[in-house]
């Protein structure tokens, strides 16, 4: 059969990686694969929220149990470096620390006049028991009926004992200088006046003046006196 062999053979044998994907094809192919990108990536992203979520969750919940100074610091959150300690949370809040009355007491100065003797009297306006207080003073000084020395001795008729300070205590009535300030301490404010070697303290309740005044040669211990006459004002109470 002379005229089949001048008919072209059909190419069966061409090399497999020669063969020809169609043009269709591949781009299936890459929408499949940038399908499957955008699903990895989807799944990433809800992960991340989910994580992100969780977390924030947590930390809410951490947070809104914390409502004291103890449940602070339990969970990790900063204290700062003071007495008494305090906490504080990412969101701002802050939290002291509670101390005992014991630890509160190492807290305060030292109290000066723990060791002070007590005057209780009335008032020289009364004499019926309605002005009643109690002050303290110093415990070397001596007293001579409402008056205080400083030099713990009590000066005879017509003696001047030099450098004795002398406190009156509870002097009722008018007569006081106008004041130059007012001072407040535990009882309440006193119309305070110091000036020319003399010192007036006035509180006034239900119409009776409480009046306490110093007088005497202070020389350079002038602050030192009205340093203890202030602690003195600071330790007036009324007892009627």
């Amino acid at each position: 059969m002379p005229d089949e062999e001048l008919l072209p053979k059909p190419q069966t044998d061409l090399p497999v990686g020669r063969q020809e994907i169609p043009a269709q094809t591949g781009l299936a192919m890459k929408k499949l694969n940038l399908k499957w990108v955008v699903i990895l990536l989807l799944l990433l992203g809800v992960g991340l929220i989910a994580i992100i979520g969780g977390k924030y969750y947590l930390d809410q919940k951490k947070l809104n149990s914390i409502t004291d100074f103890e449940s602070c610091a339990q969970a990790g959150y900063p204290v700062m470096e003071s007495y008494p300690g305090r906490c504080i949370t990412p969101d701002g809040r802050s939290f002291t620390q509670i101390l005992s009355k014991e630890e509160q007491k190492k807290l305060l100065p030292p109290d000066e006049t723990a060791d002070w003797k007590t005057y209780k009297g009335e008032t020289t306006y009364t004499s019926d028991g309605s002005s009643m207080f109690t002050i303290k003073y110093p415990p070397s000084w001596v007293l001579e009926k409402n008056r205080l020395h400083s030099s713990g001795k009590i000066p005879k008729e017509g003696e001047y004992i030099e450098g004795d300070i002398i406190f009156a205590l509870g002097s009722g009535g008018r007569g006081t200088p106008p004041p130059q300030e007012q001072k407040e301490f535990p009882a309440g404010k006193f119309d305070y006046y110091w000036k020319d070697g003399m010192v007036f303290a006035n509180l006034t309740k239900n119409n009776i003046s409480y009046i306490f005044y110093v007088y005497g040669g202070f020389g350079e211990d002038e602050a030192k006196y009205k340093k203890i006459f202030d602690q003195m004002l600071s330790t007036f109470r009324f007892t009627q």
